[in-house]
């Protein structure tokens, strides 16, 4: 429930920036657009597709009911990126948008895939529930935030504490991210790569 509750706490707040006068802020009208182009989005990232569907079933059913008792008229809408996509259009909705603010997608829920090349310059919120199992999967993921120059990202990692992975990654957060490029597994070789007999036939020659 603390993934529902945070976005939910998040997208409340875009839709109170969005009703505010920009000169409040000392921002003209295009410098507030752009603030909230930048930021509207949010992307929460699982490690399986099961609680990727529970977390949009959630915030149909339950998120935008409570946002409704809340006060706001504008429910959340979803979105999501998994290997299951044939198009590129929906990226390139989500990077340039031509609907209004109302009309956007605001959360978008994310598997492994978006660390596969997925360059979104208006993905700047990202939420981890659960740290993947490699740390490669972990920086390449992260990496798709704050792609922009000079636009902040933020990652938020949220941690299961039933499982043990989780609550080790937790214990040691910080000398982790410390030494993230170095925690990252080896790749093992592939006895069918090609030319692999090559590489390591020479090796395996001066060990006998």
């Amino acid at each position: 429930y603390s993934v529902l509750d945070l976005v939910k706490q998040y997208h409340q707040s875009v839709r109170e920036f969005r009703d505010k006068d920009p000169a409040e802020f000392g921002l003209d009208q295009d410098e507030y657009d752009d603030i909230l182009t930048m930021y509207e989005l949010s992307v929460v990232y699982f490690l399986k597709k099961t609680e990727k569907d529970r977390y949009l079933r959630s915030i149909s059913n339950q998120i935008n009911r409570e946002m409704e008792n809340d006060g706001y008229s504008d429910s959340i809408r979803t979105d999501q990126l998994t290997a299951d996509i044939e198009s590129t259009s929906r990226l390139d909705e989500l990077e340039d948008p031509e609907s209004p603010f109302e009309d956007r997608a605001d959360t978008v829920a994310a598997t492994s895939f978006i660390g596969h090349g997925i360059d979104v310059d208006r993905f700047n919120m990202m939420l981890f529930y659960g740290y993947p199992r490699r740390t490669f999967q972990y920086i390449q993921s992260s990496s798709r935030v704050g792609r922009q120059s000079g636009v902040v990202g933020f990652v938020l990692d949220i941690f299961d504490p039933l499982k043990e992975r989780d609550d080790h990654r937790y214990r040691y957060f910080e000398k982790l991210h410390e030494y993230l490029d170095r925690t990252v597994e080896p790749v093992p070789i592939d006895r069918w790569a090609k030319f692999g007999i090559d590489r390591t036939f020479t090796g395996i020659v001066h060990s006998l």
